[in-house]
């Protein structure tokens, strides 16, 4: 905008300075002007374009690398956090980390977590049915958890089956179905306090 504005100031200041006022000379002075500011105003845009496209490529490769993270949180285990509205382009995605991450880590188990997705309509469930048939073509259990109430509710209205793959209210639930598939389970220890005290108790019935 500068430079067009410094191109009228100058074509006006050029003509201004001559008592020339006829079409032809105008049009020369225009033409010349023009040619001198018209490389700079390319190389400008040319320089500006450059870098914010380097920009948004880097800004892309992000985006891709946070949108679909698969995380290994205990041996054969897995859990892939969803966060955001899910397109076809990252439901690709998000297929293409689960299978690789599952063999990556040899995973038994994947716990595909929804709580942070706004709306699961029929094509966000479709893409996720279809994650969780590709994860058990390849010998391995997908668990979606982090269903809420209000989505529960949309799923059933729209006739939408998740029969084919276990499901859990909240990522604390999933993970207790994962060990259980992988044949561990949670158990509680008894607090080195409440030993002593049994030892206490029975020192002094003794």
């Amino acid at each position: 905008d500068g430079l067009q504005v410094f191109r009228r100031v100058t074509v006006d200041y050029i003509l201004s300075q001559s008592d020339k006022i006829d079409s032809s000379y105008i049009s020369d002075v225009i033409k010349s002007v023009d040619a001198w500011v018209e490389p700079l105003i390319r190389q400008l845009v040319n320089e500006y374009s450059g870098s914010w496209e380097h920009i948004v490529s880097l800004q892309r490769v992000a985006l891709q690398e946070l949108s679909a993270p698969l995380i290994p949180v205990m041996d054969r285990i897995t859990v892939m956090p969803l966060i955001g509205t899910i397109d076809t382009e990252r439901a690709k995605l998000i297929m293409e980390n689960l299978l690789e991450g599952v063999i990556k880590h040899n995973s038994e188990v994947v716990l595909i977590d929804i709580t942070g997705v706004p709306v699961v309509d029929t094509m966000v469930a479709h893409h996720i049915i279809q994650a969780a048939e590709a994860v058990r073509l390849i010998g391995s259990t997908c668990i979606l958890v982090g269903i809420r109430p209000e989505i529960a509710q949309t799923i059933v209205n729209l006739g939408i089956d998740l029969g084919k793959f276990p499901t859990k209210s909240s990522l604390k639930k999933g993970f207790t179905k994962a060990l259980e598939i992988t044949g561990r389970q949670v158990v509680e220890h008894e607090r080195k306090d409440e030993n002593i005290e049994k030892l206490i108790d029975s020192l002094k019935g003794e």
